[in-house]
């Protein structure tokens, strides 16, 4: 009988243990518990193709810094068919609400319910467009881009749009490149984009030669008088090494390819790499060179002269 009441006195304490454990509340959210997850409403703006964002919300999101970090919807019009990456059939390209500035880049997207692209010409300017992906900003170079993240995918094309030629548009060609002030004001009103453009000027002075890179820093102007541009560490023709620092002459008009940025906010320059593509004029011996040895500091950069 003893041994009967202890062995259903300990079956009692085991139930009353568990009931007691069932009853205690978990010190941290259990994984897969769902309190985790970011509750999403269907039906709010940005969450479907029918209620998207415009181009301007979705900037607006980022720089306010409350980008969901979930897909979202963005409806836009093409401004500007950037480029085809034949390694991941995807295009890069810009949108805007008017079609007329390049105000959200769509970096290496993909096209209809995420099919492949083809070539450059499957999306034209002019069409609209309603886009799936990531919004955020990245930092190129000091200038902040908006973008739709990499492996978005269109979700709906209205409209023929244009056929982009090459060569045709502003900037995009040496035959049709920005003058220096145009490329400045690109750069002052942040337009500038992240992709090499033409840029033709008169050298205005010559910086320095680094012997590192074989590079030049020069600046340019549209008469050849004033620093507008500064053209920091480019090599030369079609890319080729500069030798000294008299390879590059003051009053010489040159078309430079490279990347526009605002350098720490308050420089407007072509970033480093850029490559003239022509040069026209002997003009005259660059600043004389100092007698003693010293040390320019450009940006982050030290370089002993």
């Amino acid at each position: 009988m003893k041994k009967l009441l202890s062995y259903l006195f300990a079956l009692a304490a085991v139930a009353f243990a568990f009931t007691s454990c069932e009853d205690v509340p978990m010190p941290y959210d259990y994984p897969n518990s769902g309190n985790n997850s970011e509750n999403v409403d269907p039906n709010a703006k940005g969450q479907s193709a029918d209620n998207p964002y415009t181009v301007q919300e979705a900037v607006q999101l980022i720089k306010d810094g409350k980008a969901p970090t979930t897909e979202v919807y963005v409806k836009g019009v093409v401004s500007k068919v950037d480029y085809y990456s034949e390694d991941y059939h995807s295009l890069s390209y810009y949108l805007s609400d008017d079609g007329k500035t390049e105000d959200l880049q769509v970096y290496s997207g993909k096209g209809l319910n995420g099919a492949d692209f083809n070539s450059k010409s499957d999306l034209k300017v002019g069409q609209t467009v309603v886009v799936k992906g990531v919004i955020k900003s990245f930092d190129k170079n000091g200038t902040t881009i908006y973008e739709v993240d990499k492996n978005s995918q269109i979700v709906s094309i209205e409209g023929e749009g244009t056929q982009e030629q090459p060569g045709d548009e502003k900037g995009q060609s040496k035959e049709n490149p920005y003058t220096v002030k145009e490329a400045v004001d690109l750069i002052n009103s942040g337009k500038a984009g992240s992709t090499e453009v033409y840029v033709k000027g008169i050298v205005s002075s010559v910086d320095y030669y680094n012997t590192e890179y074989k590079s030049l820093s020069y600046y340019l102007s549209d008469d050849g008088k004033t620093e507008d541009l500064q053209v920091y560490s480019g090599k030369g023709l079609n890319g080729a090494d500069f030798n000294s620092k008299s390879d590059l002459k003051v009053g010489q008009t040159v078309i430079v390819k490279g990347t526009l940025v605002n350098y720490k906010g308050n420089t407007p320059e072509m970033a480093q790499g850029s490559k003239v593509i022509s040069i026209e004029g002997n003009g005259s011996s660059s600043e004389t060179p100092s007698t003693s040895k010293g040390v320019s500091i450009e940006g982050d950069y030290c370089y002993t002269y």
